[in-house]
């Protein structure tokens, strides 16, 4: 196969760039795309801003295919006001605010455009209230636990849920507010002797690590608003805004100033059906003529793979109706959208599109994404409980 790597596709594209930031003639599949060229070019922090949640979570997986700095910062959906927060999403907000506050981030943050007013922690109060513990340090454990209980920490007997920390003898369990796992710290003496994550259900150690960050600050305590979190230095940029900008944009409708731009637009030959490169001969003809005139005249023809097979399996299809597929570029990135730059002869196929499954496959991912953040700890409504009400522990029964 002829491999290719994410970055010389990226490398292709940036040169006809140039420094721009703000680009309007690029068409919905490929602005993901341009907007991993403007943030490449960005060393520091680029907050991407989308119109809505929709919007959010499928721009944002789209640009993690060519970009490996995105966050999506979360929507915290309480289907009303007596909820609690989900606390997976708490927890997955709490950590990129952790990451925000320290004010030297290079991340692509992406939000849409009602979150800069979604209510936070204070950006101070999560900056100052970390403790890094990691092998080696001299700590008690007695002010860490002392710490713990003064920020609103629960004592229990044994970890189940975030905000909790156990003791016993040399060895206190904590589940930070914005960890993933709890993790399990051992002293010697008043030395820190090792620090592990260990497994919620089976309380067992599933590795070591160097350091661990604890938060010393709930996520529910929203005093200040997600925009006091921007730098100065931060680039704001929008995709199709409806109202005014406030950074630089990326959007599909024409150049304000009438200035030369520089176009993407979806792939020519049309919407594929599953199976329609082998049964339907009028597509299947479209598709390969059209891939020929390209390589005639000397276009970078990438093909974006999920992996290594399904690049496997279109060279072997096109072998079938003699199509030399030798001279495409093969990269194994998830992007489900396609897209051409004529300027920069550049043309990416996604397999995704090519095989009729862009649609089902970007609705598969945001349904696992939702799946993985809830993972089955729902937000509780205990407006429905009544006085006398049985209630089973979901994971202790």
């Amino acid at each position: 196969m002829n491999r290719c790597d994410v970055n010389a596709v990226l490398d292709h594209a940036e040169a006809l760039l140039g420094e721009r930031r703000t680009l309007r003639e690029v068409a919905e599949p490929a602005q993901a795309f341009v907007a991993a060229l403007v943030a490449r070019r960005i060393p520091g922090r680029v907050w991407v801003v989308c119109e809505d949640v929709k919007g959010q979570e499928d721009f944002a997986t789209e640009l993690a295919a060519w970009c490996s700095r995105v966050r999506l910062f979360p929507e915290q959906e309480l289907p009303n006001e007596d909820a609690l927060p989900d606390p997976e999403t708490a927890s997955e907000r709490l950590e990129i605010l952790r990451g925000l506050a320290e004010g030297d981030g290079n991340e692509v943050v992406v939000i849409h455009h009602d979150q800069w007013n979604s209510p936070v922690p204070a950006r101070a109060k999560v900056s100052r209230n970390v403790v890094r513990i990691s092998n080696g340090v001299v700590i008690p454990m007695e002010d860490l636990a002392g710490r713990l209980l003064k920020a609103g920490y629960e004592l229990t007997t044994q970890v189940s849920a975030r905000g909790q920390f156990a003791r016993r003898g040399g060895i206190l369990d904590v589940f930070s507010f914005q960890a993933v796992r709890p993790v399990r710290i051992e002293w010697f003496d008043d030395v820190v002797e090792s620090v592990r994550e260990f497994d919620l259900d089976s309380q067992s150690s599933v590795g070591s690590l160097e350091c661990v960050e604890i938060l010393l600050v709930a996520g529910g305590e929203g005093t200040a608003r997600l925009v006091e979190y921007r730098s100065a230095d931060d680039v704001v940029l929008e995709i199709e805004p409806e109202s005014e900008p406030d950074g630089a944009v990326i959007g599909s409708g024409p150049e304000m100033d009438g200035g030369k731009a520089v176009a993407f637009f979806p792939v020519p030959f049309g919407e594929l059906g599953a199976g329609d490169l082998i049964l339907d001969q009028v597509k299947r003809e479209k598709f390969f003529d059209q891939l020929g005139e390209w390589a005639a005249a000397g276009w970078v023809i990438v093909f974006a793979c999920n992996n290594e097979g399904e690049g496997e399996r279109f060279r072997e299809l096109a072998a079938d109706f003699d199509f030399d597929a030798s001279g495409l570029k093969f990269v194994a990135v998830p992007a489900t959208r396609g897209f051409v730059c004529p300027q920069a002869k550049l043309a990416v196929l996604s397999d995704a599109e090519i095989f009729g499954r862009s649609a089902s496959q970007r609705a598969h991912r945001a349904a696992l994404r939702r799946d993985r953040v809830r993972s089955g700890r729902a937000a509780m409504d205990f407006s429905e409980f009544e006085e006398d009400d049985f209630v089973v522990h979901l994971e202790h029964g």
